[in-house]
Parts: C-alpha cells; sequence; structure tokens
C-alpha cells in the first residue's frame, strides 16, 4: 500500500512540475519567426497580429547618444534637426554601436525605431521590462508611458525602471516609437530585457501571465516559509525549520522586488532608492540563513570559520547597503553574488565530497542526494541572477524553475527526515512494548515468590505517579497561562473576527453609560496624531462639550478609530472633521473628510461583511471586510444608526451616526441599567467624603475616575495596603488636588468628562517630573496606540480596566519606590556635595582669620563674616530638587573668592560677565563655584605673579552657556584626556563630579580646553529649563 502511494505522490509531482514548466516556456519562450528591425526600421507588413499574436522589438534601433529627444524633433518643421549617432542592437548594453563606436556606461541617449505595419483598428499595447535606470516612451505623437525622469542634467534625474504596460491608438501605417534613456546610478545602461508589442488582449495576457508568475513564486515562498517558521514554533528544538523559513522569506522579498517588481508598481510612491536596497538587502540576508540551514542538518558540511566569514561579510555588506546611496551600492553587486556563488560551489564541494566518502550522518544517502539537489539549484539561482542582471540572458525562466526545485528538493528532504525519525520512533516503541511484555511475563512468572514486596513496590509505583501527574499538572498550568498571555497579544484582525461571531450569535454584551463624546473623539484624535505626522491633514473637533450620548465607551472609540483610520488612509491633504448636531432626543456624529471619495455604486456595498468593496474605502482589515460592517452592527446595537451621507470621488466622503442623546427630562430610549447607575452615582454623590482614606500614612495616592464604582474598588484594593487615599471626580479637581495636598502618586483615568486624562496628565507634567509625581494610566482598551499616546502624554505606567487587585498592588508600590528610591540618592548626592568642603581650607581660612585678629581686626570681621555666609550658602541648598538659582550659586562663588583675596592678596584678581536676565534660572548647585575654586587653586596661585579668573554666564539660543577661565598654569594634555574620560581617581567636587552631574540633563554638554603655562578654559551648556 506504501508503495503505490508512493508512486502515485512521484507522478502528481512530475505532472505539476512539467506543467509548471511548461507555462513557465508559454509565456517567455522567444517565437522563432520574430522579424528583426534593421537600420531603425521594423517591418511588420507580413505580420499579422490576430494570428501570430505580440512579438519583441529587437534588431538594429537609432541611437541618438547625448540627445533626449521628443516627436517634435523629427518634424520636417523642426530648426534644429537631430544628430543619428548610429545604430545599437535591442536588447543590450550601451557597448558599441552598428559603427563600432563606444557608449560611456553612463549618460543619456534617444532609442528610434519605426514599425511598419497594415492598418489595424484595435488598440495596441507596449509592455517594458528593464530599461535602465529611467524612461519615456512615446509612440507618434503622445507620450505613453515612463518610469522615473531620465534627464539631461543629473541635477532633475530621477531613477525608475519599474517594468509597465501603455496603450495606444494606431493611426496610419507607422508607428514612430522614441523611448529616452537615462541613467547615472547604475553600472550598466540601456535597454536590457525585450520590449514586447502587440495587440491589447496580447499585451494583456503577456503581463498578467508574467506578473502572475511573479506573484505566484513569492507566495509559494512565502508559503512556505510560514509553513517552516510554524512547524519550528511548535518544535523549537529543531533550528532548521527556523533558517530555512528565515531564507524563504528573503526570497519571497527578493521576488517581489525583482522581475515584473510587483511591489513597486503596487507601491509607486515607494522610492527607487528604498526599493532597490531592499533588493538587495533580501539578497545579502539569504546567505547565512541557508549556510545554518545546512549546519542545522549536518554539522560537518559547513566549517565554523566560513560561518564566521559569511556572518562578518553579511554585516559589513548590510550597512554598506544601509549608509552608502545607491549609486554606490550598485557597484557591488555582482561582486557580492560572485562570492556567494563560490562560496555555494564550496559547499557543494564539501557535500559531494561526503557522499562519494559515505559519510551520510542523519541524512542518509536519500537525503544526501537531495540535498545536492537543492544546492545545485541554489547555484542555479545565484548564476542566472548574475547573468539575467547583466544582460546575458533574456527570461528568468530558469531561476523560477530553480527556485521551485529548490523549495520542493528542501521540502521532500525535511519531510523524508521527518519520515525516517518517525520510523525510528516506530521501531523504538515495538522495542519497548517488547520489552514491556518481558516486564510483564517476568512479573508473572515471579508474582508467587515476591507476591508481598511487589506490592510495596506497586504501592510506592501509584504514589509516585501520583506525584508526577501533579507535577505535570502545575507544569499543564504554566503552560496555559503562558498561552493565556499570548492570547491576550492577538491582532485586531482576530478581535474582529471574535466580533462577528458575537454579533451573529447575539452575544456581544455592551456596558451602556453615559459617554462624553467630545472627549472620546479628542483622545481617539490623540491616538492617531503620530500617524498623520509628515501629511498635511489637520484635526478638527466641532463636537459640542455639552453633549452626553448613551454608548458603551469602550465599543464608541472602536467605531471612531474605523473611521478616522479610513479617512485618514484616503486623505493625503486635508481635513478630517467631525461634529455633532442633535435631531429630537438622538445625537447625529458625523465624520467628514477632503479624501479621494467612493464611487456611488459602493455607497452600500461598503457596509457588507467579506464584500470586497471594502478595497474601495477599507478599514485596518481592508482584505475581510470587516470594519464598517462591525462599526453599523455596533452602533444599531446601542440604538442608533451609521450610514455613508454622502461621498464624492475626488472631493471626500461623511459617514454619520445616531446615538441616543442623554436628556434629564427624557429617559425614554434609556436602558434600565442606565438608570440605576446614575441613580446609585446619585445616592454615593452624597458620600464623597467617605471615600477617601486619611490615616495619616507615609504615602499618599489620588485616584481620579469619574466612576465612583471603581473608586471603591481602589479603596478595596489598597484598604490594608497602608496608604492614604485621595479621590476626584474629574480633571479639574484633580489638578486642585495635586497643587493642594502632597500626592505621591495618581492612578488616572483616561476617560473623564470635561478633561481627559491625557490632557490631565500633560498639566500635570508641565509642573512635575515623572519622578516627582509618577502617574499610573487605567484604561478600558489597551491598544498599543492607547498605551503608546499614555506614554507620550507623560505617564509612568499603564493598567487595564478590570483591575486585577495583585497587578494593581504590584504596580503601585512599583511606582512609589522608584520615587522614594530617587528622593534618596538625591539626599545622598546632597550629602556627599555639602561633605565636600576641604578640611585644610576650613584650617586655612580659621587660621587666616586669627592671623588678621593680631594685625588687622577690620579684616578679621569681614573674612569671618565671608566665611559664615560661605558655610551658609553651602548648606542651603534643596534636597529635593538638587537645583540651585544662579544668584545663588554667583553669590557662593563671590563669597569664596573674596575669602581667598583676603589669603593671597592681589595675586588673584577676576573679572565677571553675568547676564542678570538669568539670574533667577535654575542650575545644579556647586557647580561654578568649584571650577573657579580649582583655577584659582590650581592655576593661578601656582604662579608667582598670580593671575586673572574670567567669569561668564550668558544665553545662547536656548541654552545657558558658562564659561570659567584662568590665566595659571594649564594642564597637560595627559591629564585633559583623563578629565574627559572620567579616568581621575580623585573624588570629590572636581570636574570629573560636575561632569557627571551635567550630562544627566538633556541637551547639556561640558568641556574642558588648556594650553600648559597658558591658562585652561572649563565651558559648560545648560538647557534653560531643567
Amino acid at each position: 500500500m506504501n508503495k503505490i502511494l508512493r508512486k502515485f505522490l512521484k507522478v502528481i509531482i512530475i505532472i505539476l512540475i512539467t506543467l509548471f514548466i511548461g507555462i513557465i516556456f508559454f509565456v517567455y519562450s522567444p517565437k522563432t519567426n520574430n522579424p528583426i528591425a534593421k537600420n531603425g526600421v521594423l517591418d511588420l507588413t507580413s505580420w499579422d497580429f490576430y494570428t501570430n499574436g505580440d512579438l519583441s522589438l529587437k534588431g538594429e534601433w537609432e541611437i541618438y547618444w547625448g540627445q533626449l529627444l521628443t516627436p517634435k524633433d523629427f518634424e520636417e518643421t523642426s530648426k534644429n534637426k537631430p544628430n543619428l549617432t548610429g545604430y545599437i542592437k535591442v536588447p543590450s548594453k550601451w557597448k558599441v554601436d552598428s559603427e563600432g563606436d563606444i557608449f560611456p556606461k553612463q549618460g543619456f541617449a534617444t532609442y528610434r525605431l519605426v514599425i511598419k505595419m497594415n492598418h489595424v483598428k484595435d488598440i495596441f499595447g507596449i509592455k517594458t521590462k528593464n530599461i535602465r535606470m529611467s524612461n519615456k516612451i512615446y509612440a507618434d505623437n503622445l507620450l505613453i508611458g515612463e518610469s522615473g525622469n531620465p534627464s539631461s542634467d543629473s541635477k532633475y534625474y530621477k531613477s525608475g525602471n519599474t517594468p509597465y504596460t501603455a496603450f495606444f491608438n494606431v493611426q496610419g501605417n507607422e508607428v514612430d516609437l522614441i523611448i529616452q534613456v537615462a541613467n547615472y546610478v547604475y553600472p550598466d545602461s540601456g535597454i536590457i530585457q525585450d520590449i514586447y508589442f502587440g495587440l491589447q488582449k496580447d499585451i494583456f495576457f503577456l503581463t498578467n501571465m508574467s506578473s502572475a508568475m511573479d506573484i505566484s513564486g513569492a507566495l509559494i515562498a512565502l508559503f512556505f516559509a510560514v509553513y517552516h517558521l510554524g512547524i519550528y514554533y511548535t518544535r523549537m528544538k529543531d533550528v532548521s525549520f527556523l533558517y530555512f523559513g528565515i531564507y524563504l522569506l528573503t526570497v519571497s522579498i527578493l521576488v517581489f522586488f525583482s522581475g515584473e517588481k510587483i511591489l513597486m508598481q503596487l507601491f509607486p510612491n515607494l522610492s527607487f532608492e528604498v526599493a532597490y536596497k531592499i533588493q538587495s538587502s533580501s539578497a545579502v540576508l539569504g546567505l547565512l540563513p541557508i549556510l545554518l540551514f545546512l549546519k542545522a542538518l549536518e554539522v560537518s558540511l559547513v566549517p565554523k570559520n566560513l560561518l564566521s566569514i559569511v556572518k562578518y561579510i553579511s554585516i559589513a555588506y548590510q550597512t554598506i547597503i544601509i549608509i552608502l546611496p545607491y549609486s554606490i551600492v550598485s557597484y557591488m553587486n555582482n561582486i557580492f553574488w560572485i562570492l556567494n556563488g563560490f562560496i555555494l560551489l564550496l559547499i557543494y564541494y564539501r557535500v559531494t565530497k561526503a557522499y562519494v566518502k559515505n559519510e551520510f550522518g542523519q541524512l542518509g544517502k536519500n537525503g544526501f542526494r537531495l540535498l545536492l539537489a537543492a544546492i545545485i539549484c541554489i547555484i542555479i539561482v545565484t548564476i542566472n541572477i548574475i547573468l539575467y542582471s547583466n544582460g546575458y540572458v533574456k527570461s528568468s525562466l530558469i531561476q523560477n524553475i530553480s527556485y521551485f526545485g529548490l523549495i520542493m528538493f528542501i521540502a521532500i528532504l525535511l519531510a523524508y527526515r521527518y519520515s525516517v525519525a518517525y520510523l525510528k520512533m516506530e521501531a523504538m516503541s515495538e522495542k519497548l512494548i517488547n520489552i514491556d511484555k518481558l516486564k510483564d511475563e517476568f512479573i508473572a512468572k515471579t508474582s508467587h515468590e515476591i507476591k508481598t514486596p511487589l506490592h510495596g513496590i506497586i504501592n510506592i509505583s501509584e504514589s509516585l505517579l501520583e506525584e508526577k501527574s501533579l507535577n505535570s499538572k502545575d507544569e499543564e498550568n504554566k503552560n496555559i497561562n503562558l498561552i493565556k498571555n499570548m492570547a491576550l497579544s492577538l491582532s485586531n484582525l482576530v478581535n474582529d473576527l471574535l466580533d462577528i461571531t458575537r454579533i451573529k450569535n447575539n452575544e456581544l454584551k455592551l456596558e451602556l453609560t453615559s459617554v462624553d463624546i467630545k472627549v472620546c473623539t479628542e483622545v481617539v484624535f490623540e491616538v492617531f496624531n503620530f500617524i498623520i505626522k509628515g501629511k498635511n491633514i489637520r484635526f478638527i473637533n466641532d463636537l459640542s462639550p455639552d453633549i452626553l450620548v448613551v454608548a458603551d465607551e469602550n465599543r464608541i472609540r472602536q467605531v471612531l478609530y474605523n473611521l478616522i483610520s479610513n479617512a485618514i488612509k484616503h486623505t493625503h491633504n486635508g481635513t478630517i472633521r467631525i461634529k455633532s448636531k442633535i435631531d429630537g432626543d438622538m445625537v447625529l456624529i458625523s465624520v467628514e473628510d477632503t479624501g479621494s471619495g467612493i464611487p456611488k455604486d459602493k455607497h452600500e456595498i461598503i457596509f457588507d461583511a467579506y464584500e470586497k468593496g471594502e478595497e474601495i474605502f477599507d478599514s485596518d482589515h481592508s482584505s475581510l471586510g470587516l470594519g464598517l460592517y462591525i462599526s453599523r452592527q455596533l452602533i444599531q446595537r446601542m440604538g442608533g444608526k451609521l450610514f455613508l451621507e454622502w461621498s464624492e470621488v475626488g472631493i471626500g466622503s461623511k459617514f454619520t451616526f445616531s446615538l441616543p442623546c442623554l436628556m434629564k427630562e427624557s429617559n425614554s430610549k434609556i436602558s434600565d441599567k442606565i438608570i440605576l447607575k446614575e441613580a446609585s452615582n446619585n445616592l454615593l454623590n452624597g458620600e464623597k467624603d467617605r471615600l477617601e482614606i486619611i490615616r495619616g500614612n507615609r504615602y499618599t495616592i489620588l485616584v481620579v475616575d469619574d466612576e465612583i464604582s471603581n473608586i471603591h474598588v481602589m479603596l478595596n484594593i489598597f484598604l490594608r495596603e497602608g496608604y492614604d487615599i485621595l479621590s476626584a471626580f474629574s480633571g479639574e479637581e484633580a489638578l486642585t488636588k495635586i497643587n493642594s495636598s502632597r500626592i505621591d502618586l495618581v492612578i488616572l483615568d483616561v476617560m473623564m468628562p470635561g478633561m481627559s486624562g491625557i490632557d490631565v496628565c500633560r498639566k500635570i507634567r508641565e509642573e512635575y517630573s515623572l519622578i516627582d509625581l509618577p502617574i499610573l494610566i487605567s484604561t478600558v482598551r489597551s491598544s498599543p496606540k492607547d498605551i503608546l499616546l499614555g506614554f507620550e502624554a507623560g505617564a509612568n505606567d499603564f493598567i487595564s480596566k478590570p483591575f486585577d487587585s495583585k497587578i494593581m498592588q504590584s504596580r503601585v508600590k512599583t511606582l512609589i519606590m522608584m520615587k522614594k528610591s530617587f528622593e534618596d540618592a538625591l539626599k545622598n548626592e546632597m550629602a556627599f556635595l555639602q561633605a565636600q568642603i576641604k578640611p585644610h581650607f576650613l584650617y586655612n581660612v580659621i587660621s587666616t582669620i586669627i592671623s588678621l585678629c593680631y594685625t588687622d581686626s577690620e579684616s578679621a570681621a569681614k573674612l569671618l563674616s565671608d566665611f559664615s555666609k560661605y558655610l551658609r550658602l553651602t548648606f542651603n541648598i534643596d534636597n529635593t530638587t538638587m537645583l540651585v538659582s544662579l544668584e545663588k550659586e554667583i553669590e557662593l562663588t563671590k563669597v569664596y573668592v573674596e575669602i581667598e583675596k583676603v589669603r593671597f592678596g592681589d595675586r588673584i584678581q577676576i573679572e565677571y560677565h553675568i547676564d542678570s536676565k538669568l539670574l533667577s534660572s535654575n542650575i545644579p548647585p556647586l557647580t561654578i563655584q568649584p571650577l573657579v575654586e580649582n583655577a584659582i587653586r590650581h592655576g593661578i596661585c601656582k604662579k608667582e605673579a598670580g593671575g586673572t579668573v574670567f567669569l561668564s554666564v550668558v544665553q545662547e539660543r536656548d541654552k545657558i552657556r558658562i564659561r570659567v577661565k584662568d590665566t595659571g598654569v594649564g594642564i597637560s594634555e595627559e591629564k585633559i584626556i583623563m578629565l574627559k574620560n572620567n579616568k581621575k581617581k580623585k573624588s570629590g567636587v572636581g570636574f570629573s563630579n560636575i561632569q557627571k552631574r551635567i550630562l544627566k540633563y538633556n541637551e547639556a554638554s561640558i568641556n574642558i580646553e588648556s594650553i600648559e603655562n597658558q591658562g585652561t578654559i572649563v565651558e559648560i551648556l545648560l538647557p534653560m529649563s531643567i
């Protein structure tokens, strides 16, 4: 039975391969009776387009080197007649013309071909493949196609070289075909591949078949890549599936960007530079995975040093691709492919050598045969790519067949390896069964003699099995928890599919409540702000701030996400406006854009599930057409309607949905659940004083939420945690309590009426840093967009509703401990700074005071006063902020200088240049004074004549520049290097300490320069607000 099945599979595979090759030959094989152009003229008067189909425009074309000509230049009335350079074969590179003239590899030229034919009324078409690296095609007097922008000036030149198809009507019996070609970025130029000409239907067929072949090849590679990666994730021990899956991903990308360049056609706005760098990168990234794959199959096949060489080459080449322009990278492509070929030939040699020596390893003889065939396919692909890119091969036929063969051989090899492993496991199972039978026989024969001990063994075995079962259950629970965590991060597509199921089964649950639609819209706008960066799109929120609707908060945001996302995708510039109006007891909310619009015949179909009308105006999952369908269903279940009010192609669209308006005098549309909830809130509003815990604990948490039930939940969670709890029911109340109370942590709800949690978060961050007052955002939606929005507004962390008490407690504890640790660090740092008053400095000052008491009492009194002031200023620094005003730092510096002047007299001179406008600015403490002290003690005091210290503080744009310059003995170059690299061992408030503290601030810098015997300059740049 197995032999029959194997023969049947072989026949099926042979049929499929034959069919595949046949289709490729049918599409790519050249016509044997194809007419050839001579001297710039192609005679097709005997060619029957209806019978023979399309043909290649090959042969001798006129070439006008260094000229970009248009049809007008060839008219008889033209004053400047074109200068014919000669004739050149098409397809070919720019090498020599029929006269033997040599063309440069880069430049610009015009090709011309006159096609003579019998008059045909049908529409004709032209199919291009590879014209390097930009072109424009004129048929008679009409520009019918272009890729890039050929220009005689490289400034205006733009690379293209994307294959395309153009159609036109033939007037008369001749077609004057003119092609402008220019290239300034690629090593070779010219019309490299055939240009096809024929009836519209034939060119359409040729284009579709060529595209279909490339798409099929890319998708086959992609399918097998996903397949192998999927197997790897179910069996992570076998990394061969991982490496081959990655290799096939690179193959898929390479095919998408080669040949017909499918992705470049689908995304015409994709720049040439990016597209061709992706093409080169995919080729580079494929070599290392295929070698790792071969090594995973059999370790001896790939030497370790070869892997290291390939890894470094790949990294280096990939870096070159990213950093350098493609005009340079293009010269290295052939080098890489040749190197690629040599490496594969080396691997082929090692595999062949092992096969000859019968060193098959785990693969076996059949496995090695399949592996040899696969490596041959890769080598053929590499050779074909080199020849094809250089114009020596006219089609990618062999490359496509080789790719297909590679995938088939490797797939069969892996399947064969699995079948061998399965057979081994089967044999082992039979062996174990036989051993088990022998064991049973042994126990049966000896049971009488060892009956009592056997019962004891059985009892112990059962106990061990139960224990093992319990351990297995724990492990199973861990795996279930892992699966659960992975399931929580499923994509929006899966969520939409679940919503579809719930909707059809009437299982969708909605938590209807009052929703401030304006705040909800602002939050959604905030999420999309990062998407429209760089686009000329403006959001306008014209919703009234007094409108409350009855809806599910989470679901209404989902609807807004879908509608606004659609508007963004189809609006390249203009506005997206949301406005509302009251219609009885309903609110009409409109999303209006100035985008591409929707055709009239698609106005209703876009709301159907799984309809391709969604391709006209798609949601996040346009391929399934779910977004608008789900949005309409959600709105209907919330008591409203969603419809397309109007849309015009090229003008824009306006989607409108209605929801019940929350009005005090009418509750006919409000569910009993909402009435009960409002009544509950009203009842609890009289008990707001009870919604706080104030017991004099060390830390205080402010809970901000407009729903009292959520605040109750928080109180229950933190009741025994040792925190004081304050509550606020709006953003304004929260800001008031923060300003009037000492708060250590804020738990902030995103969706609140009036001022959203995002706006509150931004307001808090205007006065408090991330460390000063941590903020924990609580939100119903925990999508990456919502989380990113919270972090950008200044949140420290987020937590999803409904709350998990343990997670909430852990996150709150972490944030408060982080705040405490930072405060402790500040205190320690301050203590360190204050402890750096040198003992010998104190001794010298006191000795000087004592000496002056006997000789000059007035000077002693002044010095004593200055010294007292110096000590007071040194210790009077705010430990919580670690900042002082510039005025205090300058005052401390001046007091220190006065003390030193008393000691050293006129040897010390100092000049100040301080911008008075900056005196109120804050800077790190003990920044300027230690630098001046170093300049005096280690600079000018070491000179017998003394010297001068220059201190300047000025504003440069948005920064403060502090400059301390002295005319002292200077510092050696070696010591300067040690100071800059922070390698000086001596501790204290010297340059290294100041450097360390300055560089903690963003956009701050410090630099030191010195020349021996001339002096030293230290310069600090600080942002205006730190």
